[in-house]
């Protein structure tokens, strides 16, 4: 539970370390209920167009594009800070996140150090 509650609770706090798992978790969580509803909201859709039937398709339709994205948005603003304290945990800069793809491959694969380093 503490994967799911830290990342909001330390939204500002870009110092600090966060484990590769904590940040996995996290963006799983994120994608999870993203992926279930886009693939709802596909088959509804679908159904709805062969049944030439689009009254049920209206509800489906206010979660996807008002409920959705308010989610993701909830779900985006703790990733930057919590994207440089995973970076901290390998012991780099959180700088790297402005890298486009070599600091995404650093923040989602890197290692963490062992021990203590230069940022706890």
């Amino acid at each position: 539970m503490k994967y799911f509650t830290t990342p909001y609770r330390h939204i500002l706090d870009f110092k600090g370390r966060s484990s590769r798992r904590e940040y996995w978790i996290f963006l799983l969580w994120m994608l999870l209920p993203v992926l279930v509803a886009t693939v709802m909201f596909a088959l509804v859709g679908f159904v709805a167009i062969f049944n030439d039937a689009p009254e049920p398709f209206l509800p489906y339709g206010t979660i996807y594009g008002i409920c959705l994205p308010l989610f993701i948005l909830a779900c985006i603003l703790p990733l930057p800070a919590l994207a440089v304290r995973q970076l901290h945990d390998s012991d780099r800069s959180g700088w790297w996140f402005f890298v486009p793809m070599l600091g995404v491959l650093l923040i989602a694969f890197a290692p963490g150090t062992d021990g203590a380093n230069r940022y706890g």
